[in-house]
């Protein structure tokens, strides 16, 4: 099966095969995400400058106008405002982690169907998708959300926390999910996915969740903090991971990779395929120190 019909049979609805015809046949010149640094100029400088570009730019817009490549090129400018005084959430993937992600994912043929990006910023992951794919993408701010249904219309991108998301869908329903999974504390959106209110740590939250949603058998690639892999305070967190999917590797990045996008803070990738359904059943009966 070529992977044209295994994408059109994953689809649940004409809409989403319209949503997945219109992904494959779309071609667009191509666009650099991000800021380009100057010799002489504050890099930080460039940012805001880029950044209120951006945003007058999308201040002039309609919802679902057609761009130029100008104006897409101005829109992929925008990278938030972390490390320039703003949301410490906002450190977006700079292109070239998110092309490698999705590498990892095409050796696992894990490239077709309808891929769910939970913290999607301006839509880098949308952005370097293969062919084949089309992705559900949640974004909480408002100019980085907007700018990724404008730069991918052929895409579902909602303006609402992940939790709306997940309180909305039913579990099982993406085929996979990538992301940059956010670090920090839950407070204003904790109550609204009842069932994991209690859960404090947003990072915990993304990843329990991402896995819910995706089908058995799907891949989780996702970018997170070095302290899920090997941290002694998150081994509460990788055993109840384990009970929903096999971890499959990781792979730590160089230092560095995201400076010019605001921060030096060091990541994993993490690959993670969730248990199929009849092993699903089985783990509750599995005693603790087993899956260690």
């Amino acid at each position: 099966m070529n992977k044209l019909s295994m994408g059109v049979f994953r689809c649940s609805s004409v809409s989403e095969i319209l949503k997945y015809i219109r992904a494959i046949t779309s071609h667009r010149a191509p666009i650099k995400y991000g800021v380009e640094k100057v010799e002489g100029k504050s890099y930080d400088r460039l940012r805001r400058e880029a950044n209120q570009k951006a945003i007058d730019l999308l201040n002039s817009l309609v919802d679902g106008a057609t761009l130029t490549d100008e104006q897409r090129q101005i829109l992929a400018g925008y990278t938030g405002e972390g490390g320039i005084g703003g949301s410490v959430s906002e450190y977006y993937t700079p292109k070239p982690i998110a092309e490698g992600v999705w590498e990892i994912m095409k050796l696992y043929g894990a490239d077709v169907g309808n891929t769910l990006e939970p913290s999607a910023g301006t839509g880098v992951f949308n952005e370097t998708k293969p062919v084949g794919t089309v992705m559900t993408a949640t974004e909480i701010s408002s100019v980085s959300g907007r700018i990724n249904q404008l730069l991918h219309p052929e895409d579902s991108v909602q303006i609402s926390p992940f939790e709306q998301l997940a309180i909305s869908t039913p579990n099982d329903s993406f085929d996979h999910v990538v992301g940059n999974v956010p670090f920090g504390g839950r407070d204003n959106t904790r109550n609204i996915d009842k069932p994991y209110a209690e859960e404090t740590d947003m990072g915990s939250y993304f990843m329990l969740r991402m896995l819910d949603k995706i089908k058995p058998g799907g891949f989780m690639c996702v970018i997170v903090p070095p302290s899920i892999v090997s941290g002694s305070n998150m081994k509460r967190l990788r055993l109840r991971l384990s009970r929903k999917a096999e971890f499959l590797g990781a792979h730590r990045l160089p230092t560095g990779t995201f400076d010019a996008n605001g921060t030096s803070t060091v990541v994993d990738v993490v690959l993670m395929r969730k248990h199929p359904a009849e092993m699903a059943e089985k783990i509750p009966l599995v005693d603790e120190s087993t899956l260690e």
